[in-house]
């Protein structure tokens, strides 16, 4: 079986993480703040105390991936493993850096701002559940990114 290090537990760390152990791999998982790893422990990761210590012996390390189009090439089966969908950025080395930064700032937006909709929605009398059901039916991504079209 191969050894997978995945570095860094944040929203795509975490979900690669999940999604190897879902498969059966043997997984090693980092986090600065280490006990973002103990979920992960719970379902049969091992915890490295430092990167050098999780990478160690591991056939694969994971993160995310901009940079030359070869390197696309030759890492994408291994990473749609992980992923179930791997999605290249560009060529630009420091693109998926940026792109990171980027969601981050979406879900930090976005969890602010539904948390001051169910809010809302409770001062008027309207359930949580019957907001979130607008989700199922609508979707506000596909609307915006059609205003934003270049």
């Amino acid at each position: 079986m191969t050894t997978i290090a995945v570095l860094g537990m944040g929203l795509l760390g975490r979900g690669f993480a999940e999604n190897l152990l879902k498969k059966g791999q043997s997984t090693r998982v980092w986090n600065r703040t280490a006990s973002r790893t103990e979920p992960l422990v719970a379902l049969g990761a091992v915890a490295g105390a430092t990167p050098a210590e999780t990478v160690k012996g591991a056939e694969r390390v994971h993160m995310l991936l901009s940079g030359p189009v070869e390197d696309e090439a030759a890492l994408r089966s291994a990473l749609e493993t992980m992923t179930g969908t791997m999605l290249y950025l560009s060529a630009e080395p420091d693109r998926a850096a940026k792109m990171k930064i980027t969601g981050n700032g979406l879900l930090i937006m976005l969890t602010a701002a539904m948390g001051d909709l169910l809010r809302m929605g409770e001062a008027s009398g309207v359930p949580a559940n019957d907001i979130l059901a607008l989700f199922d039916v609508f979707s506000p991504m596909a609307s915006a990114s059609r205003d934003f079209e270049a």
